[in-house]
């Protein structure tokens, strides 16, 4: 007599599916997108102009240059308008990132004028707005202290 089949093996409970976080809102020192974009906005046309203007007074830029992209047909011809392409966005990144981080800066003394020791604007003697330029200041925190403060809050 043949041996009965083996039990049918129940089935494998399913591995645990690992929920996706949460979108996480952006950090409470970051500045609000429109503010972002107008730095953006600001930045790029104040970056052309802080390259292009001294670039046509040096007259490495002219009208004469422009005029050769267009007619010649050597590859040499884009080299002035590369290398002021790049410059400017050299310039457009630096200037944003001036504009974002003294928002950033900004934003962090307004909220520590408000809070004061007290907690209540005003309140730290110093006068009635609170702060002042001689308020002291904290720093942002880093990122290695912003990674073990959420490993301990086990994100």
């Amino acid at each position: 007599m043949p041996a009965p089949p083996p039990p049918a093996a129940s089935p494998a409970k399913a591995a645990p599916v690992a929920r996706r976080a949460p979108a996480k809102k952006p950090a409470r020192h970051a500045l609000p997108l429109p503010v972002r974009l107008a730095a953006w906005a600001l930045a790029i046309p104040a970056g052309l102009i802080l390259v292009g203007y001294p670039a046509r007074k040096l007259g490495y830029l002219t009208g004469q240059k422009m005029l050769d992209v267009i007619v010649k047909h050597s590859l040499d011809r884009f080299v002035p308008l590369l290398v002021i392409v790049a410059l400017w966005a050299l310039a457009t990144a630096l200037l944003v990132e001036v504009f974002i981080e003294g928002g950033r800066w900004l934003i962090m003394q307004r909220r520590q004028r408000m809070a004061g020791p007290g907690g209540l604007p005003g309140s730290n003697g110093i006068g009635s707005r609170g702060g002042g330029r001689d308020a002291p200041t904290t720093a942002p925190p880093s990122r290695r202290q912003r990674r073990s403060v959420a490993a301990r809050r086990g994100s």
